[in-house]
């Protein structure tokens, strides 16, 4: 009986450790941004959308405020995911990889919104895209 309680405590302990390992890779990735005719759609974890007509603000901006407390989300490794509390800003949501500047920040039906690929430029690439299909909905 010791001997069937074993195995079965570690078939549990070894199924628990390989889901957290497939939890972390998972979220680990970057979320994919990805622009349609009237929205941001922001996959994976904690994904989110808003529509461009929905964005009260852009800007991209060279530091991310303090991190205060993670209320809903993942930190691994330079990686912040989900629901924070922010120094000025309160209660956004996250979308961070690595700690290379720039982010983006956008204030969208009155959530704030930090986006950081860990490329720069892609980083960059995103805000003029976002920001040129905001200007472009605005002209129509």
């Amino acid at each position: 009986m010791t001997k069937k309680l074993t195995i079965g405590t570690v078939v549990v302990n070894a199924v628990i450790i390989l889901g957290l390992v497939v939890m972390f890779v998972i979220g680990y990735n970057e979320n994919k941004v990805l622009l349609t005719d009237e929205t941001v759609q922001i996959t994976g974890f904690y994904g989110y959308e808003f529509s461009f007509s929905d964005v009260e603000m852009i800007e991209l901006r060279e530091e991310l405020p303090g991190i205060q407390r993670r209320v809903n989300g993942m930190s691994f490794l330079g990686v912040h995911k989900g629901i924070y509390n922010l120094a000025e800003y309160g209660r956004s949501r996250l979308y961070i990889h690595g700690s290379t500047e720039p982010t983006i920040y956008v204030k969208a039906d009155g959530n704030n919104i930090f986006i950081r690929f860990r490329e720069p430029e892609k980083t960059t690439k995103l805000y003029e895209d976002i920001l040129a299909a905001i200007l472009s909905t605005k002209e129509e």
